[in-house]
């Protein structure tokens, strides 16, 4: 048996090349490995922007400024996110609704509702922060472009998000990640 001893390392022919057991191999760049599970790209995007809308009641709000933005490298991978919406407030008595995640590009399509039963009362005056996980599998290699929208089941309803505005704290966010497949 003999080894090979070698600085660069190429394929005769086809694309893979197999490193034994308790061997290590060092890459050059950011897309030499890959394995099923691994985070491949992150995006992070924050809005501070104070938003307020009212919205009548069965009706869809538009949407709010929060978005982010991921170009997935494969079409078999998925996008692991974390959504945190910040100084929520619904500013009318009895009230309630829920938010909706969607993607704007590279189609409009719902990837999960969450919130629901956010309600309001104005006993207390406070405001929420939200956080949603989700994972979504886009099928695309094209730019996925996340936002959000709320659904007023009642109302009129008052919505605020960045309640108290950036000079408080109230800064909302959206992590994506690229999973490999």
């Amino acid at each position: 048996m003999s080894t090979l001893f070698v600085n660069n390392l190429n394929t005769a022919s086809g694309t893979t090349i197999t490193i034994p057991t308790g061997k290590t191999l060092v890459a050059t760049d950011s897309k030499t490995f890959r394995a099923p599970g691994m985070v491949i790209q992150e995006t992070f995007t924050t809005y501070n922007t104070q938003y307020s809308q009212t919205i009548g009641a069965n009706s869809y709000g538009s949407y709010i400024g929060i978005t982010g933005t991921i170009t997935p490298t494969s079409s078999s991978n998925t996008i692991r996110g974390l959504v945190i919406v910040e100084g929520i407030t619904l500013e009318s008595d009895g009230t309630y609704g829920w938010f909706e995640l969607r993607t704007e590009t590279p189609s409009d399509a719902l990837v999960r509702k969450f919130g629901y039963p956010l309600g309001w009362s104005s006993d207390d005056n406070s405001q929420l922060n939200l956080p949603i996980q989700f994972t979504h599998s886009p099928n695309t290699t094209s730019a996925v472009k996340y936002r959000i929208r709320f659904y007023a089941v009642t109302g009129d309803v008052i919505l605020r998000t960045n309640r108290d505005g950036s000079s408080y704290g109230n800064e909302s966010s959206v992590f994506l990640q690229e999973i490999q497949a």
